[in-house]
């Protein structure tokens, strides 16, 4: 019994380490835009960020369905909260 619980256990910590590790290169794919060899001089700004961010979502988070929900979720309450309320219903 004691072998199956620390087998279980340790599938849990191992999803949300991937977890983490997904949210983390997506968010350093998100700012990587803004690293100044990347943005070529031009000023880069936050729409900007999230625009290029929220079409990334699908791609970058394709594994962990329930993941990629919250990430839509929480770009499309950015969105709202900058009154672009057309692209918040989108996500």
């Amino acid at each position: 019994m004691f072998a199956v619980t620390q087998s279980l256990e340790l599938r849990r910590i191992t999803r949300e380490r991937d977890r983490a590790d997904r949210v983390t290169d997506f968010m350093t794919r998100m700012f990587r835009v803004s690293d100044p060899s990347e943005a070529r001089g031009n000023s880069i700004t936050a729409r900007e960020l999230l625009d290029k961010s929220s079409k990334d979502i699908d791609a970058g988070l394709t594994r962990d369905p329930e993941l990629k929900g919250q990430m839509l979720d929480l770009m499309g309450n950015v969105y709202e909260e900058l009154g672009l309320y057309p692209r918040a219903e989108s996500l």
